[in-house]
């Protein structure tokens, strides 16, 4: 099972200062933060020498624009213009309510053998970077949209994942997508944490929004 701690936070990153961040399996990230002082990124990085699990949520990819660190570890970077955040460009933007086309792109990674190509409603980015040595898990055809949608790497002794997609499309897929809500969340996260609590993976979820819907993806099994 899947036992999840939320961690709200607003402009900076006092999620990395809980005196409890070491007893997580794995970090979901669903947040959109610029600032953090030394001390939280301390406690950021201390995660992958102990080997916690990260997950980096849609919005997550824009976080910590002048931290370079944060873009190595989480394997990419949606790049903003430092004078105006969230403008929309033909070389770097994002789009809403967009019908997504989906392909498995590793059919034989753990976090997503077994699941079928999808489509899911949601928004694009396009115009991120992704590390090279992010192995791709999701693809998308869409022509506009950047690739890939969710990726995979190891940081020091951390296994990292991103997806590009937003909990609530997840949620909202049930429907027709009863393997992606059933099947992805619990072996995402079984496969990141370390599950030493009998196992329980232990989950803190970093995020500035309603937790409604990441609370139903991550408690999803």
């Amino acid at each position: 099972g899947i036992s999840w701690t939320a961690a709200e936070q607003g402009r900076s990153s006092e999620a990395w200062e809980r005196a409890d961040l070491g007893e997580f399996d794995a970090v979901v990230l669903y947040d959109m933060v610029q600032d953090s002082t030394p001390e939280q990124r301390a406690g950021f990085l201390s995660l992958f020498d102990r080997g916690t699990g990260l997950v980096a949520l849609h919005h997550a990819l824009v976080s910590h624009q002048r931290w370079p660190d944060y873009e190595r570890v989480i394997g990419g970077r949606y790049p903003e213009d430092p004078d105006a955040p969230g403008r929309v460009t033909e070389a770097v933007g994002y789009e809403h309510d967009v019908e997504i086309p989906l392909s498995i792109a590793a059919p034989g990674h753990p976090v997503v053998a077994g699941l079928d190509d999808f489509v899911l409603n949601d928004e694009i980015y396009w115009g991120f970077r992704v590390a090279p040595d992010a192995v791709p898990l999701v693809t998308t055809s869409h022509p506009r949209s950047g690739n890939p949608l969710a990726w995979a790497r190891t940081e020091g002794r951390s296994r990292v994942v991103v997806i590009g997609w937003s909990p609530r499309s997840i949620r909202g897929a049930t429907a027709f997508l009863p393997s992606v809500r059933s099947q992805l969340p619990m072996r995402l996260l079984n496969r990141l944490g370390r599950t030493r609590h009998a196992h329980v993976v232990q989950v803190v979820v970093v995020s500035f929004v309603s937790l409604v819907a990441i609370a139903s993806w991550t408690a999803a099994a």
